[in-house]
């Protein structure tokens, strides 16, 4: 089992990104997301919220309209 106490500490990736979202988009839970991506449920819930208010700000009716 990965080390989650050191991944606070390093930061998110573009990779780490795509992978989250790619394992969210195919069903995963944030649990298994999570263990996949070495960090803890917490961190990846936070990044997604992240990702999700940068795609609002970029696409703000696109989003607002689905």
């Amino acid at each position: 089992m990965p080390n989650l106490s050191d991944s606070r500490d390093r930061p998110w990736s573009i990779a780490d990104d795509s992978s989250i979202l790619k394992y969210i988009e195919r069903g995963y839970s944030i649990d298994d997301t999570a263990r996949l991506v070495s960090r803890s449920p917490e961190e990846v819930r936070k990044r997604l919220a992240i990702l999700a208010n940068e795609a609002r700000a970029l696409f703000p009716k696109d989003i607002a309209a689905s």
